[in-house]
């Protein structure tokens, strides 16, 4: 589909017009694929693979969160702000960033999880000024 389809007011977008390949399917020989098939599609921002596992989203939202969290460390690591105030940033600021469409996360591998919580926690010890102890 190119433009304008034939006796309608439609018209598509080139680069944004594809599908998520999730079953084996044999091609339709009278009507075609309609849309290209992809092995993830970005859908209101959360990157949508053909295993639904989500693995490019939480990727991506991770390192967005970690470039949030490095544009903000002075803050963070401010020896002049209470903590309560870093952690009300931390809520503002980064956990958005990295919870966005955790929803839909309903089969998030562990590894994945672990990512995160390891985020989460740098960014907690930073508001709170408390830091791993040799042992």
């Amino acid at each position: 589909m190119h433009g304008k389809e034939e006796g309608s007011q439609m018209t598509l977008a080139d680069q944004k017009e594809s599908t998520v390949k999730t079953f084996n399917c044999e091609k339709n020989p009278k009507r075609g694929n309609l849309f290209p098939t992809k092995a993830v599609v970005r859908y209101l921002g959360v990157n949508i693979d053909d295993k639904l596992n989500y693995k490019q989203h939480v990727e991506i939202q991770l390192s967005k969160a970690k470039n949030a969290f490095w544009k903000v460390k002075t803050l963070l690591y401010s020896k002049h702000l209470k903590s309560r105030v870093k952690i009300l940033c931390y809520q503002a600021l980064i956990r958005p960033i990295i919870t966005y469409g955790c929803p839909i996360w309903y089969n998030i591998s562990a590894s994945l999880m672990e990512k995160i919580r390891v985020l989460e926690r740098k960014c907690i010890r930073a508001c709170l000024n408390t830091y791993r102890s040799e042992q």
